[in-house]
């Protein structure tokens, strides 16, 4: 199965359909997606004002750019292999 993200103009409709009070699963028949999908979306990005497409298309760019940026090479073990974990099972050195 293939996943897709949600995008910017799927969020905007979800404030705009949510915010004058459709159901999640109507909103999920609108988007063709899954009514588990709009949940989580709106459960994730609600706060006390309600959901917020921007601030959620922005959470979801910010952790988008931070899981491809690469560690620094200060960070890289002798071996050169980018490794998170505390001790590098390739080369045995410990960050």
């Amino acid at each position: 199965m293939k996943y897709k993200h949600l995008s910017e103009e799927e969020r905007i409709l979800i404030a705009v359909l949510y915010g004058i009070g459709h159901s999640i699963r109507y909103i999920a028949d609108k988007l063709k997606r899954h009514p588990c999908t709009i949940r989580n979306e709106i459960a994730r990005n609600s706060g006390a004002r309600g959901y917020d497409a921007q601030a959620a298309q922005g959470k979801y760019e910010r952790k988008r750019s931070e899981a491809n940026a690469m560690p620094y090479k200060s960070d890289m073990p002798v071996c050169g292999t980018p490794c998170f974990r505390q001790r590098c099972r390739r080369c045995a050195t410990t960050r």
